[in-house]
């Protein structure tokens, strides 16, 4: 089976979770093919360290259609290129833009292909335009994570999205959460099916007495992610100073990104430089690693002031299969994946109290630790683990080739 991935960019640190899946499918011996719609200089995972390097080919677009220019070079560049794509998308309610790349992916892709698979539901509108170009109309599946439900340039979703609502294409979203909002918004809820994002589940951690405190200790926290709004990485802070002088923390932040020197300055602003510590952007195997001294990982996810949300995030999936308990809130579908006071503890966005509260506990409850840790690591194992979710991806294919 072929199996065409079409991508925004790629590779890149913050979508390891796409890479992960394509290497699942290598793995299982799907033929994989990924066209990414920006350059190659727009990816930031060197790709010769990742598991795919050597086995799956990449096609890249050079024109992005960033700016008024960019555009323009790139219809250039796709009429030049591919002319009668344009006359057999008329009527496909795609823009200019969107018709010249998948004009221009249909002409860098050599080979036929079975499957169309999208990650992020405006790449899927690029991949109606690609699908209808290809004589065979592979079967098209769309992946939609979060921001390409909630960006303004995306709404209403009922009339951004009404390609690919009428069309026959399988969507496939991360949450219940965002099934939901796309069948309240016009999809077929019978080819609308939740697919969670996964992660490999470990060995579970070794008993160990490395963790602060297993020995009565300074309790470790870990937080892992991008520094942007909706990871709360402030609202952690707020936290964090409610209890500094009442429980022995440390909190390591691991992560880039906008917000790093904001943070930054606020923890020298609020005095906790001596329970902060913010390392920067790592790679991905290092982060994973700094989990193994946690004694819990904390997440308290928020929706930011622009509306951004997160999906599932993969971060606490990875730390729940560690085995270490963790600290969220109640955002969009994170309760799908953390049960309040079963598999970790949960509270309001914003609450800051109720924050503190749960971060206390767990450092001061060995007990408690172990059993969330338990529940937790149960739960990836039954819901999220990425080579059963990749099987379960694989079956939705043969399924599809099978009706077309």
């Amino acid at each position: 089976m072929k199996v065409l991935y079409l991508v925004e960019r790629f590779p890149v640190f913050s979508e390891t979770f796409i890479i992960d899946e394509i290497a699942g499918h290598v793995e299982a011996g799907l033929d994989v093919v990924v066209a990414s719609l920006k350059g190659q200089e727009h990816g930031d995972y060197p790709f010769e360290q990742s598991p795919l390097f050597g086995r799956t080919d990449l096609v890249f677009l050079e024109g992005n259609a960033e700016t008024a220019a960019d555009k323009f070079r790139l219809i250039a560049r796709a009429l030049l290129a591919n002319p009668k794509a344009f006359l057999r998308l008329r009527g496909s309610g795609l823009s200019i833009r969107e018709m010249a790349q998948a004009a221009l992916v249909e002409r860098l892709v050599k080979s036929r292909f079975d499957i169309i698979h999208c990650h992020y539901g405006y790449i899927g509108r690029v991949g109606l335009g690609l699908r209808k170009l290809a004589g065979s109309r592979p079967p098209l599946f769309i992946t939609f994570h979060a921001h390409d439900l909630l960006k303004q340039w995306y709404l209403p979703l009922a009339s951004f999205y009404r390609p690919v609502f009428e069309s026959d294409a399988t969507l496939l979203p991360i949450s219940d959460h965002w099934r939901k909002l796309l069948v309240s918004s016009g999809a077929d809820p019978s080819r609308t099916k939740v697919h969670h994002m996964g992660v490999l589940l470990p060995s579970a951690r070794a008993k160990s007495e490395d963790e602060g405190a297993k020995r009565g200790g300074t309790a470790q926290i870990v937080m892992t992610g991008r520094l942007v709004e909706k990871k709360g990485h402030l609202f952690a802070l707020d936290a964090f100073e409610r209890i500094e002088d009442t429980v022995d923390f440390h909190c390591t932040i691991v992560g880039g990104g906008p917000l790093l020197e904001t943070v930054k300055k606020e923890v020298r602003a609020r005095g906790l430089e001596e329970k902060v510590t913010l390392l920067g952007s790592v790679q991905h195997e290092i982060a994973l690693r700094t989990l193994d001294r946690a004694d819990l990982f904390l997440l308290p996810s928020v929706t930011a002031t622009n509306g951004d949300q997160e999906g599932i995030p993969v971060a606490l999936m990875e730390a729940m299969a560690k085995g270490i308990p963790v600290v969220s809130t109640r955002h969009t579908g994170i309760p799908e994946l953390i049960e309040h006071g079963r598999s970790g503890l949960l509270c309001e966005e914003h609450d800051a109290e109720g924050l503190a509260e749960n971060i206390e506990s767990l450092c001061r409850d060995p007990v408690l630790r172990e059993r969330l840790a338990k529940a937790g690591r149960k739960k990836v194992a039954a819901e999220f683990e990425r080579q059963e979710l990749g099987r379960t991806l694989r079956r939705y294919y043969a399924e599809a080739l099978t009706r077309n």
